[in-house]
Order: C-alpha cells, then structure tokens, then sequence
C-alpha cells in the first residue's frame, strides 16, 4: 500500500512543482525544487524533489532493510536516465515521424535514408529487399 501512496504523493507533489515557479510570483527560493521553464533539467528537478522527501518518509520505514538504499539509488538514476532518454526520443521522433519506419525493421535489416524518405531496405547480406521506386513499395512511401 505504501508503494500506491508513494506513487500517488509524488505524481501530485510533482504536478504542483511544475506550476509553482509561476503561482509564487518568481520566487527564488520555490525555483530551487520547482521547474522555473521546459528544460529537461527543470522536469528532472520536479520529479527528484518530491522523489528525496518521500524517501525521507520511506526510509524511516524500510531504511534498515539490507536492499533499501541500492533500491532507492536505482530509482532515482531510472529518473535521471529516463526523463532525457523519453524527451529526446519524443522530440526525435516529432520531428522526424519517417524514423518511426526504420524502428519496426528487424534487427539485421539496415535502412538508407534521404532527409524523410526511405530510399532502400537492405538486408544482413547488404541485399536490396526493397527500393523506393518499387511498385508494391506502398508502407515506405513519405505519407
């Protein structure tokens, strides 16, 4: 149950973090836990605030388990690893949607691209499988 809490007090503490800057009137001391602009730093901030006051809740709990400070250190580096990797390939894959096509090729397969277009699926032995210009080449075609 208090895994469902700890999720529950960190996604509502962090939801509020993320305005607070703005509801503060620019105070400098709410910018140091709130997010002050869209700057992946500022959505890491919000999510390891509310993150290190449960842990302090947390660990006078479970914090003379062997496990509790290796769990809680994985945690928090899984945020600190996830938010950039999310935002970055959110805005890779926003920008340039065709990337989309060459992540659902299996594993051998190699995709030469011009700007947004496929050109050319070629296969583990560099064997052409399928060229832009191929009439029943409908899914590679820009949409």
């Amino acid at each position: 149950m208090d895994i469902i809490i700890g999720i529950i007090f960190i996604s509502i503490i962090g939801t509020l973090l993320h305005f607070m800057y703005e509801f503060s009137g620019h105070n400098k001391i709410v910018s140091l836990f709130a997010a002050v602009n869209e700057s992946t730093w500022e959505h890491i901030k919000i999510a390891l605030t509310p993150t290190f006051i449960w842990t302090l809740y947390d660990g006078a709990v479970y914090g003379m388990n062997e496990n509790y400070f290796i769990a809680k250190t994985t945690s928090i580096l899984v945020i600190i690893i996830l938010i950039p990797l999310l935002f970055y390939a959110y805005q890779l894959l926003n920008i340039r949607p065709s990337v989309l096509k060459a992540l659902m090729l299996p594993y051998d397969y190699i995709v030469v691209i011009d700007g947004d277009d496929i050109i050319e699926l070629l296969n583990e032995k560099d064997e052409s499988i399928i060229t832009k210009n191929s009439p029943w080449n409908i899914h590679m075609r820009r949409f």
